[in-house]
């Protein structure tokens, strides 16, 4: 249903384009009808233009995706400078702020905590995004393609790197959030005992928390998804 609503769609679009040229694209009524060969010539370059504009989209992502580690780790420093006190080292002057229950090192903690937590989901939601674009071209845009070009081969670099790599490349995925789960069962320990204070700030932290682990899970989820879809291409091959 899907596969046919897109080709409805890119059939409507071409009509648009042939009209002002005085023709008229004939619809596919039915699924397993097949277009002519100027109309699959035509379908083909539309479908090729989605391709590009996602390759596109997906090349931004993954610049501002790498652009996030080195903020992070810029945003600590800048912190660590704020921390350190001119008459003491940065480990004194953490001490002193962790050492007495004030708001001070509750805003400290789980403030800083919040914002690292914020851009490791900013993070996870590009990387969502990334897994759709190449869910949706594996099983929306290839399977109307193949309709077009038979049993040829293409876009065969996604189902390369799965052989490639093997699972082991898939074991990362949920390191954010299995990180992030460290950290606040560390902090829990170390800040015995907690202030109310301590507690609104960890109930904040908790909901970014399972965000984060919501949206690792729908990555996964995505992924094996397109991984179904590279064995029943296999299978078609055959």
């Amino acid at each position: 249903m899907k596969s046919l609503t897109l080709l409805t769609t890119s059939t409507t679009i071409l009509n648009l384009f042939r009209n002002m040229g005085g023709e008229t694209l004939t619809p596919l009524k039915e699924p397993g009808d097949s277009p002519s060969q100027p109309d699959a010539a035509l379908l083909i370059q539309l479908h090729a233009a989605e391709y590009q504009a996602l390759t596109a989209r997906a090349t931004y992502f993954i610049t501002i995706m790498a652009g996030i580690w080195p903020l992070m780790i810029l945003y600590l420093a800048v912190v660590a400078q704020v921390v350190k006190s001119s008459n003491a080292s940065f480990s004194e002057s953490l001490k002193v702020i962790l050492s007495t229950p004030t708001f001070v090192r509750a805003a400290f903690v789980w403030g800083n905590l919040f914002v690292l937590q914020l851009m490791l989901l900013i993070y996870s939601q590009f990387l969502l995004e990334q897994y759709g674009i190449v869910l949706y071209l594996e099983t929306g845009i290839r399977p109307l393609l193949r309709r077009l070009v038979g049993d040829a081969q293409f876009w065969r670099y996604e189902e390369f790197q799965k052989q490639l790599s093997r699972k082991i490349s898939t074991y990362w995925e949920p390191t954010c959030p299995v990180a992030v789960g460290i950290v606040l069962l560390v902090i829990l320990w170390f800040l015995r005992p907690m202030t109310m204070i301590d507690w609104l700030g960890f109930g904040l932290n908790f909901l970014v928390f399972f965000c984060l682990g919501w949206i690792t899970f729908r990555i996964i989820q995505t992924r094996r998804q397109w991984y179904r879809s590279y064995a029943q291409v296999t299978i078609l091959a055959k």
